[in-house]
């Protein structure tokens, strides 16, 4: 069994992604709990299914625990 670890995943239609979306457009300014300042690397949906469709051919990887994560470490 491969195992991956994302800190993030965004894709349109998910709740959180929904969430931020419907925040950022009601309340452009907001006070935020100090955790929002966690540098995390987010990544794609469509990237997240990329990397499960590739694991199924490729041997090496079962068994793996596989960090992943969009190249921009963000807040």
């Amino acid at each position: 069994m491969t195992e991956f670890r994302a800190a993030i995943i965004v894709g349109s239609g998910s709740v959180s992604f929904e969430m931020i979306r419907y925040l950022t457009e009601r309340i452009p300014v907001m006070v935020c709990p100090r955790w929002v300042f966690t540098q995390v690397q987010a990544i794609a949906i469509r990237d997240v299914l990329a990397y499960l469709v590739a694991a199924l051919d490729t041997p090496p990887c079962a068994g793996q625990t596989i960090e992943i994560g969009g190249a921009d470490v963000l807040t």
